[in-house]
């Protein structure tokens, strides 16, 4: 019996690449520096911190779970079991997690105490990867005195999805997009802290965010991008052209392709730049199962792959869909390169937007 409850509440699937190698010094930041505003006054009530989160204009700050604010309007007078700070690299190269505990703890723990203080959880978790002895340093110093638990956890990507993260922590499955709120939990991500904190300490909105920035040739970078700039902006700012090279946002397992032109947005989350690869011709599939081990979410990405490209849909099918978080991970493990994550991803969406979900 203990066997089975563990095996319903572990994450299925997922693929270890151990604690990020690099870690920034320092946040490069080329911007011009805001002028200080003027402090609010601290939110007493749940209605009155998610005014000041619209204020602030922290939207989605994280393209994996949903925004603070969208979690706050689905409140409506629950008792919070935990209120969960997930410091778990989204990505495999991802160091935010820790970059900003480092960097920016005078405003990370202001935003906490706030949110503690106002929501009342019954615990207050602070989730990651339990093989980062330097992080887990870092959040000893940081939490002393505060009612925090630490609470370490086998980073198998993508284990930091907020979907993927409440399954372990609450043993149940929620579809992509549902708020952590239908289980008594609140999700929130290092820089919707940072800028719920920096807003309380000194009145600046939402108008930048640490980007994390990746190059072919040189170290990775942690810089201050301003939301609303162009990436060619970004770039040419820091002296890196994006000409002749492919612009990839949020990560390269479950990133998307952007144009030189789009902006930086308040879920911009990293910036890679690489050279344009020689396209591949994916081979038939060969039925080896490794996207079925790998899935986090325990579905069949051949055949929601062939349903895809076929168009025949049925209502399982609509039902598996909608759990794929578009992690990446089917077709990074695909010896033949078939292009599992987008076309399923794009199924999802289409059932989603038909009403089939």
């Amino acid at each position: 019996m203990w066997r089975a409850l563990f095996q319903r509440r572990r994450m299925i699937g997922g693929l270890y690449f151990g604690p990020p190698a690099w870690l920034p010094a320092a946040i490069v930041d080329h911007t011009t520096p805001p002028a200080q505003g003027v402090p609010p006054t601290a939110p007493q009530t749940r209605e009155a911190l998610h005014g000041a989160v619209s204020t602030a204009n922290i939207g989605r700050t994280t393209m994996h779970g949903p925004s603070l604010g969208e979690q706050l309007e689905t409140l409506s007078g629950r008792s919070i079991r935990a209120l969960v700070v997930n410091l778990l690299p989204l990505q495999p190269e991802f160091v935010l997690g820790r970059a900003m505990i480092q960097l920016f703890a005078d405003d990370l723990l202001p935003g906490l105490q706030a949110l503690i203080d106002v929501i009342k959880p019954r615990q207050t978790l602070i989730v990651f990867d339990r093989y980062d002895w330097a992080l887990k340093r870092l959040l000893r110093r940081a939490r002393k005195g505060r009612p925090i638990k630490l609470r370490g956890l086998l980073n198998r990507y993508p284990q930091g999805d907020a979907t993927v993260l409440l399954r372990t922590l609450a043993g149940k499955r929620l579809p992509v997009g549902a708020p952590p709120t239908e289980t008594n939990h609140i999700v929130i991500d290092p820089v919707a802290l940072w800028a719920l904190g920096r807003y309380l300490r000194t009145g600046l909105t939402f108008d930048r965010r640490p980007v994390q920035l990746f190059l072919p040739d040189e170290a990775p970078r942690l810089i201050m991008g301003t939301i609303g700039e162009t990436l060619r902006t970004c770039c040419n700012r820091h002296a890196i052209g994006v000409d002749r090279r492919q612009v990839i946002i949020n990560g390269m397992l479950a990133g998307t392709r952007a144009e030189r032109d789009d902006v930086i947005q308040g879920h911009t989350e990293s910036i890679s730049l690489r050279d344009v690869p020689i396209a591949e011709v994916p081979a038939p599939c060969i039925s080896c199962g490794w996207c079925i081990d790998h899935c986090p979410t325990g579905l069949n990405p051949v055949e929601l792959l062939q349903l895809a490209q076929t168009g025949k849909t049925t209502s399982s099918a609509a039902g598996e869909a909608k759990h794929c978080i578009g992690c990446g991970l089917c077709s990074y493990v695909c010896p033949t390169r078939l292009p599992m994550t987008p076309n399923i991803v794009a199924l999802r969406n289409t059932l989603e937007a038909g009403g089939r979900t």
